[in-house]
């Protein structure tokens, strides 16, 4: 599978804006069919995930991994944690690349949200509030109790940290990479059915008689 390259899809052109990265990468052993055409609620999962994408305040989004990807990791079956990584230090490269920033001495170049295939209840408001905390305080923000959704900002500290977290741990949790960004974790008030993960029939049976 080709590395990620799509260079037009990793490149932001402004400090504050957001990449959303929906992540879509796994083998759906569990399920038994691939996720992202799963139906909850009438719609596909990856239909939901790109709908709510674009509900929030991101400048773009793409998917990675998987039948449908627009870009995709350099090696499979090493989580999102390994994902996660590799998107920040290809979007930090390109955007010290970039004529844009030559000049600009500011650490964050912009923002990553990243959210799975199979959370098909986050809601538009819940994202845009990690992103503005995040722009906020320029550090990494995910909601207390749950490792995604996460947003990263595209930092030199940040690419650093997770190329050195990958050479220790080639497939590292989302865990360890909120913990080598030194992440901040959000209250959440809301409906907890929100964060609810779809990841096998059974789980599916469930959702579909709430």
């Amino acid at each position: 599978m080709p590395p990620v390259t799509d260079d037009k899809k990793l490149a932001i052109s402004q400090a504050q804006q957001c990449l959303g990265f929906i992540l879509a990468g796994g083998r759906s052993s569990r399920m038994g069919t691939d996720k992202a055409t799963v139906s909850v609620a009438g719609r596909s999962m990856l239909h939901t995930a790109r709908d709510v994408m674009s509900q929030t305040q991101v400048h773009h989004h793409v998917v990675v991994g998987g039948r449908f990807a627009d870009v995709h990791e350099s090696a499979e079956g090493l989580g999102p944690g390994r994902a996660i990584c590799e998107l920040i230090m290809k979007s930090y490269s390109l955007c010290i690349e970039s004529d844009d920033y030559q000049t600009k001495r500011n650490d964050v170049k912009g923002y990553a949200l990243f959210i799975p295939l199979d959370m098909p209840f986050l809601q538009p408001n819940t994202l845009t509030t990690l992103i503005q905390l995040s722009q906020q305080h320029e550090r990494a923000y995910f909601y207390a109790q749950y490792y995604l959704p996460l947003v990263v900002p595209i930092s030199a500290s940040n690419s650093t940290k997770l190329s050195e977290l990958v050479v220790q741990k080639p497939s590292p949790s989302v865990r360890n990479v909120i913990h080598a960004v030194s992440a901040s974790a959000a209250k959440y008030r809301g409906d907890e059915q929100e964060f609810a993960n779809i990841n096998s029939p059974a789980e599916l049976a469930e959702v579909q008689h709430l």
